[in-house]
């Protein structure tokens, strides 16, 4: 077993994230960088958390569900056509991101960032790492569903909750050794995943300890790039709200110029049109400040790996020579999973126009509520019941609702309001019957 020199590992991954990064500054390169390190689910920060607020106050009889889906073919329809392009979604960037993992590694290799040559030249080692991780997530799914099934069934929740914790432990373990070593033994030796593990495992018997000492290393490295990168995070949405504001100023003063009308309209849906992709991409520009965070821990791994086994080496060996121009095929499928979301988006939409108004209707009929039409009748009914005409001695009448009257005066509503005439002025009075 090798003692390995920690503070070498982190100069040299520092210095190479500079290299990278910043030897020389390129903003292309850090776009394209970004991009690929987005893709490959390792920049990092990216939580997505919705709260509904006031959900507590929705007064839905769920209920009437089944009686609305038995009564709507189309919904039933559209909600599997969604879970269906739910789960293929959900597997296409599962292979995205497996590819663009070994991208990720051969970008920091070759010090360049590209796209379309590196994911077809590594679609077969993605390939690979997908089917791999595709199975991981099953099973962990099938031992999660197991202990919560135990614990349910036998009502003892101790040892279950206890073996919860040890899997999740084991699990997080393997995640990172599959993250941090494996996929770099893959793309150096160009193999599979089943071939990275049968040389991982003897590697890591041998170095027993000193695997051990690099996940505590990278976890108080982990705990210090936290910092970091709340507080870059933080620098770069109050840049954004600045710039965005600048735009968002801007803007208003262009609309407030604008003569009221069409135009106007026309005008507002221009500036919205434009506004969106301008603050897209300052958000994902904003985004990039913590790039180097991401560079530097893949890094760290690279140079550990070969620190413990010259053989992985990647950055001792020299590439192999090779035509580029048979990698040079289409990225449909790039473009596909970009894009593929908004499909189940508009079946969810549709499905929520579909189902809303008649599950409302069910619900209000089993509770005995009044619906929203015979709410409006109820309305409606009595102004139709109290409708009058007033003939006035000028010579006009007025046909309205009778609000109140008495010897003095007739009061009528009136649309915004009510409007009261001294009975000198009254003619007559016509009362109707309801139309």
């Amino acid at each position: 077993m090798k003692n390995q020199n920690y503070k070498e590992i982190i100069n040299l991954s520092w210095q190479r994230t500079l290299t990278v990064l910043f030897r020389p500054f390129r903003l292309k390169k850090w776009m394209f960088l970004g991009l690929i390190v987005i893709f490959a689910g390792q920049l990092g920060g990216f939580n997505f958390n919705f709260n509904l607020k006031g959900a507590d106050k929705i007064n839905m009889q769920f209920n009437a569900i089944p009686e609305v889906i038995s009564q709507n073919f189309a919904l039933v329809f559209l909600i599997l056509l969604a879970a269906i392009a739910i789960l293929a979604i959900i597997l296409l960037w599962i292979f995205i991101k497996s590819v663009f993992s070994f991208i990720f590694i051969e970008s920091l290799r070759k010090d360049e960032a590209s796209i379309r040559i590196p994911f077809h030249r590594n679609k077969a080692l993605g390939a690979s790492y997908y089917r791999f991780s595709v199975g991981f997530f099953l099973a962990i799914v099938f031992l999660m569903g197991a202990l919560a099934a135990g614990a349910f069934f036998t009502k003892i929740f101790f040892p279950f909750i206890l073996a919860a914790i040890i899997a999740f432990i084991f699990i997080v373990i393997i995640s990172v050794f599959v993250e941090d070593f494996l996929l770099v033994i893959m793309y150096s030796e160009n193999t599979g995943i089943k071939s990275a593990w049968q040389k991982f495992l003897p590697l890591l018997a041998q170095n027993a300890g000193s695997f051990f000492s690099y996940l505590l290393i990278k976890l108080l490295l982990g705990i210090a790039a936290l910092i970091i990168g709340i507080a870059l995070t933080i620098l770069g949405v109050i840049a954004l709200i600045l710039i965005g504001g600048g735009i968002g100023l801007i803007g208003f003063l262009i609309y407030s110029i604008i003569p009221a009308g069409l135009v106007k309209l026309v005008a507002l849906w221009i500036l919205v049109v434009v506004a969106v992709p301008i603050i897209s991409f300052l958000a994902f520009l904003a985004r990039l400040i913590v790039l180097p965070i991401g560079v530097f821990f893949r890094l760290f791994s690279i140079f550990f790996l070969g620190s413990v086994s010259l053989e992985y080496d990647i950055f001792a060996k020299e590439p192999a020579k090779e035509d580029p121009q048979k990698y040079k095929k289409s990225m449909a499928i790039v473009w596909l999973a970009i894009f593929a979301p908004l499909v189940p988006i508009a079946l969810i939409i549709g499905a929520i126009f579909l189902v809303v108004p008649d599950m409302a209707k069910a619900s209000l009929e089993k509770t005995g509520q009044p619906n929203i039409q015979s709410v409006i009748m109820q309305k409606v009914q009595p102004l139709k019941q109290n409708l009058i005409v007033v003939h006035l001695k000028n010579g006009r009448k007025i046909e309205a609702s009778l609000e109140r009257e008495d010897a003095e005066s007739v009061t009528l509503s009136v649309k915004g309001g009510t409007f009261t005439f001294n009975r000198r002025d009254i003619e007559k009075i016509e009362r109707t019957k309801g139309r």
